[in-house]
């Protein structure tokens, strides 16, 4: 089996199919410098999703942003509160200072909207309870914004787990670190 070949079983990405049509439409709340260096160009280098409003405290300065993404709409924080513009967006990204996260996920809910939110999804467990039942209530989808589920190696590692290959865990270490796969032979 070729190198190539053993990888693509940890990289490959069963989550797309190929009889998805559209985008979803997002409204990116805040565009400080993790939405404008992270947010912005994943969404747009991406295949389902587009920007198509972007919710900001200083909308007149927002303009460049803006024509750089193709982002046709660009809103105050108070107008997305009020639900100016709901009709030009389909879910929501956070990307808000972490203490205002839950009042616009909320918000979003309250508008039928679907909610991508940064971590922390809010800054204590009884106001991120809050958020996850008014998504809920809502019947809206909630996802923090956070890829490691996604990782070849944590994919690999949750298949080995459920496979009973590694025998029962008892105790799990972690750290910060970088892929492993790339230095490792298929065996």
């Amino acid at each position: 089996m070729a190198l190539e070949d053993a990888f693509s079983h940890f990289t490959r990405r069963d989550w797309e199919h190929e009889s998805v049509e559209g985008t979803v439409r997002l409204a990116v709340i805040g565009i400080g410098g993790f939405a404008r260096q992270r947010a912005l160009p994943a969404i747009a280098a991406g295949n389902y999703c587009e920007t198509t409003m972007l919710v900001t405290s200083s909308p007149d300065r927002a303009a460049a942003v803006a024509e750089e993404y193709d982002v046709d709409h660009i809103i105050d924080y108070d107008g997305f509160l009020a639900g100016d513009r709901i009709d030009a967006y389909d879910g929501i990204y956070v990307a808000a200072p972490n203490a205002f996260h839950g009042q616009y996920a909320t918000a979003a809910a309250g508008f039928g909207k679907h909610v991508i939110c940064e971590k922390p999804l809010e800054t204590t467990a009884e106001r991120a309870r809050a958020v996850v039942d008014a998504c809920a209530d809502a019947d809206v989808t909630l996802m923090t914004a956070y890829r490691l589920q996604t990782e070849p190696t944590v994919r690999r590692t949750r298949e080995l787990v459920r496979e009973d290959v590694i025998g029962d865990v008892v105790q799990v270490h972690g750290g910060f670190s970088h892929p492993l796969l790339e230095h490792a032979g298929p065996d």
